[in-house]
């Protein structure tokens, strides 16, 4: 794993698990070319207290997915620890949070709905025709940013120097006038608006939850 890749927080519901995967697979190729680090609770060794080590990540990681659904907003993990620490981050200008709608549910009230949310025109997965297109606009999405954050990593931008050539005019990215820098998303846009967006880390809120009102270890649930 590239060690200045930037690194990624997923913030999801249990029932969500299905979905956050498929996402996972769609973001590979990011993760593949050293542009993120892909961290979530499933990595998670035996043992380990899986609160503790999710909280850590979410401390460090410079982009925050909320993967919002029903679920989420019900979750007092999700949405009573994790959003908020996510937000307070973000307001600080420590990381961007991008709320990702999964399924409908009632979030334009939430704190983070002021911020542009993903897939395009905030349509929530579970409505595409095709979820695999929905993803795909979340991963392009995804990529217009972590392009943006520093430039990118060292390790995709020597692997990626002649595609990233074939794709200027003039000097200028040919997509530039799409390409939102992190602090312009921390900035916060209204959710809903033209998808100018470039969603690690994270895990299952209930189970964290749980260990971090019991104390109990993971016990091999999260195991890689």
């Amino acid at each position: 794993m590239p060690t200045d890749a930037v690194p990624l927080f997923y913030s999801y519901a249990h029932e969500d698990e299905a979905l956050r995967a498929k996402l996972n697979d769609h973001l590979s190729m990011l993760e593949r070319q050293g542009f993120i680090s892909n961290w979530h609770d499933r990595e998670i060794t035996a043992g380990s207290p899986l609160a503790d080590e999710a909280s850590r990540h979410l401390r460090t990681a410079r982009i925050i997915l909320l993967l919002v659904s029903p679920a989420f907003i019900a979750s007092d993990y999700c949405y009573g620890v994790e959003m908020q620490e996510a937000m307070q981050r973000h307001v600080a200008g420590e990381a961007t949070v991008i709320p990702v709608i999964l399924r409908p549910c009632d979030w334009e009230a939430a704190p983070f709905g002021a911020l542009q949310a993903l897939p395009k025109d905030a349509k929530p997965v579970t409505m595409w025709a095709n979820r695999d297109a929905a993803f795909t606009d979340i991963a392009k999405g995804m990529r217009r940013l972590v392009e943006k954050i520093d430039g990118g990593s060292p390790a995709a931008s020597s692997a990626g120097t002649t595609s990233r050539r074939k794709s200027t005019k003039g000097g200028e990215p040919t997509g530039g006038k799409h390409m939102l820098s992190a602090p312009t998303l921390q900035g916060g846009l209204r959710a809903g608006g033209q998808n100018g967006l470039p969603e690690s880390a994270g895990g299952d809120c209930a189970q964290r939850e749980m260990d971090a009102h019991t104390g109990a270890d993971d016990g091999g649930r999260h195991t890689a």
